[in-house]
């Protein structure tokens, strides 16, 4: 995002600042034209081959014209301009229902109308600003589609590079686990999320239409086992950390610290120490822990190898890719909008009576009321900038899933407003006047723009910093002194718009983020009941079309998405602490469909193991529907889920137990290990 959105930047910037001058046009406007143009498509139109990435900036040209003829038309009018900006607010949200497009119709719209409003062009400049405008967006489609190439492998391969970095990363925490360092425990558990975030990237980029279904699945398979592998051999490092055994530990730790460098690592030594200590009388459970280590330790490099090595198997291979991982901006895994979406379709009625209305439109209507409450609020504060506040209200409810996510928002916003405006003043002040050499001051909007495009999905206050530094630098263009309490009135009025925005969000339309949670909790149960049909279904008959890495990856991502909405709950309350003990159960669960995808037998059993296992599969199927009952029926209010919950207890229960039948199908269940 961030190299498409500086190639955008600079070619619509170029060429507002050389058109305009020569259709007649002030070269500021040409700018804030070609400046515009460059920046709202990179923060929202990803790349796409040349014609589809020409139809997604074609749409930028319609609302551009709109909202100028209505700048026209209205700069007499000035309170029915200003009330105008809630109806663009309200579209800004509601066209997004009609998909990518709307989306880009509905951000220029109200982009391009505030633009309108507040530097208003006459209707014989009208024709001039259209050509300059259109102008600036054929050199961003020209210069993205040259310098943004879209070619999907390359992005799989830089992926998959990332995943292999991610493992080596949590190999390097794994080595300081076993080195006794500060908060190591901590990092590995940061490290191997980071893995299986990544591995779901992985996951959704292989469903792309460029990529041969059967190579995605063979690659699907190889990145699942390769997460595997590590997980299991970090759950051997944690268990080995703990024993008071320093040359098993000193062991163990030269081989992670191998892979973290890249080098291969062997299990011979780790077996050879093992036997070393087993001689010398030593403890024991350590040496089994070596030895454990050493068998994960091959697994883990098979599978690495696997992955990287001949491609040319995947012809062999029966059974296509199917996707369940889906992407937001083609960057991340789908996160919490989806769960708040669908809690909000599910919603009961307002009053018993009315129906609900959409989701988006209800989000549509709840940025207009607040932008109503906020205008006259903002016009009082300061007439001339007013619209600080109204993009208060339309940025703090964009992208957010929950009114918990908002107020982190608020609070991020906050803290970026202040940092960007203290590293602009001091740019500003560096690189002297903006009006006597501006190129200093474009330098560095361009590049500030650019990082903070980068860190738009990565740290909302890092992109608010570069934000605001890029506002700095233009509002020096126009407004030499006083920068001070210029940025001050912008935070001030920003926040106002925020808090707003967030009361609104609370009393208009809630969506409560218990509901969120409950739905999934819903999802995540879902998938789990979907992986014990097909789990029954190919113990009966492997030859039959059934995925099961694609039933854990699925669970992952139900996990995945809900854990981000408990993330955002109040830190270290009693109400997140609760949450963190549920998704740990639930994390167990997803690591033990993990371990039965390994165990599960390749090719056709014995009728014994089918006999043996069918009556857990029941057991799990029974424990998974008393628990979606109560989550889909929204009983958790009244009776929490928690983590020592029967019927949880009961579903981790049987997980474990079908996982020991496929180890040793004599063994019965619930007989001690």
């Amino acid at each position: 995002m961030g190299w498409r959105t500086l190639v955008g930047l600079v070619a619509g910037l170029a060429a507002g600042y050389f058109v305009a001058p020569a259709l007649g046009l002030p070269a500021l406007l040409g700018l804030v034209f070609g400046g515009l143009l460059g920046l709202l498509p990179g923060l929202s139109v990803g790349d796409a081959p040349a014609g589809e990435l020409a139809r997604h900036l074609g749409w930028y040209l319609p609302p551009f014209a709109i909202a100028q003829l209505l700048g026209i038309w209205l700069a007499p009018h000035k309170v029915a301009g200003l009330a105008l900006i809630v109806v663009a607010a309200f579209l800004q949200t509601y066209l997004s229902r009609f998909g990518h497009d709307g989306h880009s119709f509905g951000i220029a719209l109200f982009a391009f109308y505030l633009n309108g409003l507040l530097v208003p062009i006459s209707l014989q400049v009208f024709p001039r600003a259209l050509a300059a405008a259109a102008t600036a967006l054929v050199a961003v489609f020209l210069a993205r589609a040259v310098l943004c190439w879209y070619r999907p492998v390359r992005d799989l391969r830089r992926t998959q590079r990332a995943f292999q970095a991610a493992c080596r990363r949590a190999a390097a925490s794994a080595a300081g686990v076993l080195q006794g360092r500060d908060r190591a425990s901590w990092r590995l558990r940061r490290d191997l999320a980071r893995v299986n975030t990544v591995a779901l990237v992985f996951d959704g980029r292989l469903g792309g239409d460029r990529v041969d279904a059967r190579f995605a699945e063979y690659l699907h398979r190889g990145v699942f086992d390769v997460e595997d592998a590590l997980v299991s051999l970090a759950g051997v490092v944690v268990a080995l950390s703990a024993e008071p055994a320093p040359e098993a530990r000193a062991a163990a730790a030269a081989q992670m610290s191998a892979l973290a460098a890249g080098r291969p690592a062997e299990g011979a030594p780790l077996r050879a120490a093992a036997a070393s200590l087993r001689a010398s009388m030593a403890d024991e459970r350590a040496c089994e822990l070596l030895e454990q280590a050493a068998d994960e330790l091959g697994a883990y490099q098979r599978s690495i190898q696997t992955l990287t090595g001949d491609a040319d198997l995947a012809a062999e291979d029966r059974v296509t890719f199917r996707g369940v991982v889906a992407l937001e901006g083609g960057v991340r895994p789908a996160g919490a909008r989806p769960l708040a979406r669908r809690a909000a379709a599910t919603a009961p009625r307002l009053w018993g009576l009315v129906p609900r209305p959409a989701p988006l439109t209800a989000a549509a209507i709840q940025t207009a009321i607040a932008t109503a409450v906020v205008l006259p609020l903002s016009y009082i504060l300061d007439p001339q900038r007013y619209y600080w506040g109204v993009i208060g209200v339309v940025i703090i409810g964009a992208g957010v899933a929950t009114s918990h996510e908002q107020g982190r928002k608020l609070v991020k916003r906050g803290v970026g407003t202040v940092l960007g405006a203290v590293i602009g003043i001091a740019l500003h002040h560096l690189i002297g006047s903006a009006q006597a050499d501006p190129w200093g001051t474009l330098a560095v909007i361009v590049v500030a723009m650019s990082v903070g495009a980068y860190f738009i999905t990565v740290n909302y206050a890092a992109f608010v910093t570069c934000l605001v530094i890029t506002l700095t630098q233009l509002y020096a263009l126009t407004t030499p002194s006083g920068l001070d309490m210029l940025l001050a009135y912008r935070l001030g009025e920003n926040l106002l718009g925020a808090a707003v925005g967030l009361l609104v969000a609370l009393l208009v339309l809630p969506v409560p983020t218990g509901a969120v949670i409950r739905t999934g909790l819903h999802g995540y149960l879902q998938a789990l009941s979907s992986f014990a049909a097909n789990l029954g279904t190919h113990l009966a008959d492997p030859d039959t079309d059934v995925r099961l890495r694609g039933d854990s990856r699925a669970l992952d991502h139900a996990l995945f998405q809900t854990g981000l909405v408990i993330g955002h709950l109040v830190p270290h309350s009693a109400r997140q602490q609760r949450a963190d003990a549920v998704l740990d159960r639930l994390s167990e669960g997803a690591r033990q469909v993990r371990t039965i995808v390994r165990h599960a037998p390749p090719s056709a059993s014995s009728p014994g193991v089918v006999t043996t296992v069918t009556p857990l599969i029941e057991t799990l199927t029974a424990t998974i529907a008393a628990l979606d009952r109560r989550s889909d029926g929204g009983g958790l209010p009244r009776a929490r889920l928690t983590a020592d919950d029967a019927d949880l207890a009961r579903t981790l229960n049987a997980l474990h137990d079908l996982d020991r039948c496929l180890i040793d199908p004599g063994q019965e269940p619930n007989s001690p290990c």
